[in-house]
């Protein structure tokens, strides 16, 4: 049988109906051989029924990798016929779904089995990058506005508590009471609060680190998606007519559970 897929493959007569419905015909042979086993057991002792199963477990597992190996070194076959550069990435024992990459990126998905393909990727528009930076922009100047105002803190304690303190508009003598009390007399929870303040500005200071990375993340990663998204566009809708062209397949979203 594989013999007949590799000239099938070679020759680009099988596609992928073919290749999965003989992948299937493959392992259900596999399972009924070894289950006519049952009664050659039948007649063995239990130290050799023990024996017999520790072997033929082994046996199992290599003939399943080696059928598996060699249905998808077909797959890779098949997928480089139909658009040249482009072979198979799986993650699953019974090769679907699998992963149709070039040397570009992963281009979509498919399930064979169910029959539905996808693209890897949904590419995001400039705007929605423009508005990620834009978010991140301001976070990055209401870190800043909050590092200037815990500096002026740490230089004039009880006037930068004061400053623009909701508290202090509502009920000021009881505020500057109590932070006359917790900055001025009490060393040590002076102590403490310049303490918080400097983590606090410590914090915002990492926050617009992080936030100016992400910036360049995001403009990198347009620049990439720029760069790559019309040669893996072009890939994706070759695939797509030779799905649709076996017939029955179906495209689903990016993020379908049938994908993966």
């Amino acid at each position: 049988m594989i013999s007949k897929l590799k000239q099938a493959t070679l020759n680009k007569q099988a596609d992928l109906d073919y290749l999965f419905n003989a992948y299937s015909v493959i392992l259900q042979e596999k399972d009924n051989v070894l289950s006519n086993l049952n009664t050659f057991l039948s007649d063995l002792t239990i130290d050799q029924k023990n024996l017999f199963n520790a072997l033929d477990k082994e046996a199992r597992r290599k003939f399943s990798i080696n059928i598996r190996q060699e249905v998808l070194q077909l797959l890779n076959d098949y997928v480089g016929n139909i658009y040249d550069g482009c072979s198979v990435k799986i993650s699953a024992a019974n090769l679907s779904p699998f992963a149709i990459i070039s040397d570009k990126g992963s281009v979509l998905r498919v399930n064979w089995e169910l029959k539905t393909y996808g693209r890897t990727v949904d590419w995001s528009t400039e705007d929605y990058y423009k508005r990620m930076n834009q978010d991140l922009e301001n976070r990055i100047r209401e870190s800043e506005a909050a590092i200037k105002r815990y500096t002026d803190v740490l230089k004039r304690p009880l006037f930068g508590l004061l400053k623009d303190n909701n508290r202090f508009i509502k009920n000021p003598v009881n505020y500057i009471v109590i932070q006359c009390s917790t900055l001025l007399v009490h060393p040590f929870k002076k102590k403490e609060h310049i303490n918080m303040l400097t983590q606090l500005i410590k914090n915002h200071q990492d926050g617009i680190k992080s936030c100016h990375k992400e910036i360049n993340r995001n403009l990198e990663t347009w620049e990439k998606q720029m760069e790559l998204k019309p040669e893996i566009d072009k890939i994706f809708k070759v695939w797509e007519e030779h799905l649709k062209g076996l017939g029955g397949y179906r495209e689903v979203k990016s993020n379908s559970p049938e994908l993966y």
